[in-house]
């Protein structure tokens, strides 16, 4: 059975007009090229797409493990501190003790290690929390940034292309409809 591509041909090879059948395999040829164009972007829309994912993944998990990191050690840095520090509050109140009167002692080693550690501690893990919170901010900033971009580029770049087929596609089938009819015409 033959194609219409056959069949078109057969019917080209009749025609007299040289032109024309130059006019129809340079359409077929552009048409060809049109196609594997649009077989390369549609790849490489898909390399980048996931190209960015990978590298935003990666940048996830750098920060993620960055993010642990400082939290183990600002979890050491006050336990060390709060350690340190009832070991020296207890050596002052074991030494006020022996000279005061214990509930005088008592209460102001409770207040300076109230008003002390728990501030202290609490002061550097807001600003740890903080700079965490704004490093996580700035990254996701960053990442979006460059990957709406990218994805915006590349889909303007698309929208444009198709457009320029479209208009070629129907001019093509417009010029191949009109010599399809003026050829059977003269048939």
């Amino acid at each position: 059975m033959k194609s219409d591509s056959d069949l078109i041909r057969r019917a080209l090879a009749h025609l007299t007009s040289v032109e024309l059948t130059r006019a129809y395999n340079q359409w077929v040829v552009v048409t060809r090229e049109l196609l594997a164009s649009r077989a390369l972007l549609r790849a490489a829309i898909g390399h980048m797409s996931h190209n960015l994912m990978a590298q935003a993944y990666n940048k996830w998990l750098e920060y993620l493990e960055e993010y642990t990191h400082a939290r183990a050690i600002l979890r050491r840095a006050v336990f060390h501190l709060r350690d340190r520090l009832l070991v020296q509050s207890l050596a002052h109140w074991r030494l006020m003790v022996t000279e005061r009167n214990p509930y005088e002692v008592l209460r102001r080693a409770s207040a300076h290690f109230m008003h002390t550690l728990l501030a202290r501690a609490y002061n550097k893990f807001v600003a740890a929390t903080k700079e965490l919170m704004h490093l996580q901010k700035m990254l996701h900033g960053a990442i979006a940034h460059f990957a709406y971009r990218d994805l915006a580029r590349a889909f303007n770049s698309w929208f444009a292309i198709s457009g320029t087929l479209k208009r070629m596609r129907d001019a093509a089938a417009r010029a191949l409809s009109h010599f399809m009819n003026a050829a059977l015409s003269q048939a």
